[in-house]
């Protein structure tokens, strides 16, 4: 019986997967906040690869998105706009790993979303999607989130873009 109750195990043991695994980054605000040298909250107002980083051997480029701060959280920051570094991927094989990238795309549009204030003080505002950022400065004077660039989006939190804010607060697009 003993025998037979072996044999099983390790044909079982055999027959699995190894399991491929990193650490996640799945922590507390608090915890974010604590780790970050800045946290700021901010709109993309524009993207470019950086040169000769699509050149890269395992199928991403690095990305610079320039970012104009509307409120810093946490630290300081000496001009109104900062470089946020991340990856985005060149070829597809780059997405093909087990636990693989978590990347992260931002709004550059220089549209605002343009609403009418249904109920309150009405008027036009001007709506643009925004995101609270936890920061690493680089020794470049660029930044990367807490989490690397490799998991960009771990360190990022979109907050209510305008279609979602309109659709949550009852307002209606004005068409200029």
């Amino acid at each position: 019986m003993f025998i037979l109750r072996s044999v099983v195990v390790l044909a079982l043991v055999l027959a699995c997967e190894t399991a491929a695994a990193r650490s996640q980054f799945l922590s507390s605000y608090n915890d974010m906040i604590k780790t970050a040298d800045v946290v700021v909250i901010a709109d993309a107002t524009a993207s470019a690869d950086i040169k000769g980083s699509v050149d890269r051997d395992d199928g991403f480029a690095e990305v610079e998105t320039v970012f104009r701060v509307d409120v810093a959280i946490k630290g300081e920051l000496k001009e109104e706009s900062f470089r946020f570094v991340h990856l985005r991927a060149v070829e597809p094989r780059a997405l093909d790993i087990r636990n693989g990238p978590r990347l992260v795309t931002f709004d550059i549009s220089d549209e605002f979303g343009k609403i009418n204030l249904v109920h309150g003080l009405g008027g036009i505002h001007e709506l643009k999607t925004k995101y609270m950022l936890f920061l690493k400065r680089r020794q470049d004077g660029s930044y990367e989130g807490i989490t690397g660039v490799f998991d960009a989006a771990e360190s990022v939190r979109q907050l209510a873009a305008p279609s979602e804010f309109q659709a949550n607060i009852g307002i209606r697009k004005i068409n200029p």
